[in-house]
């Protein structure tokens, strides 16, 4: 899955799903249209942007919401001068985990997401 290439609203629902629903749906993002299909039941329910966003938080724009996650999880931020952009990381006893972004909390997020392995 390349998180670099999906919207922030997409990052945003799928962080919602892990860190809110613990990992309870498949989700399939269409624009603002998602479909969240439980892994249990597989009941589905369709949700347009509009009728949650309100209960969503900003994690890849509001420190307030990211900033405990990137806390918890002990993910590295490092600014990189020479390419003018923010490095994040995680390293595990497995693996180095890293990502790069003009936005520190959307290269955090890309992060664990990547650790939570994604779906």
């Amino acid at each position: 899955m390349n998180y670099q290439e999906m919207s922030g609203y997409e990052l945003n629902t799928r962080l919602h799903n892990i860190i809110e629903c613990d990992n309870k749906y498949e989700l399939k993002v269409e624009g603002y249209r998602v479909t969240w299909t439980d892994k249990k039941t597989g009941e589905e329910v369709v949700t347009l942007r509009k009728q949650y966003d309100k209960s969503f938080k900003d994690y890849c724009g509001s420190w307030a919401d990211a900033g405990p996650i990137i806390q918890e999880e002990k993910i590295d931020l490092t600014f990189m001068d020479i390419e003018n952009c923010w490095c994040a990381g995680k390293v595990t006893p497995e693996v180095f985990i890293d990502c790069t972004n003009h936005n520190p909390l959307r290269a955090a997020m890309i992060v664990f997401l990547m650790m939570k392995g994604g779906e």
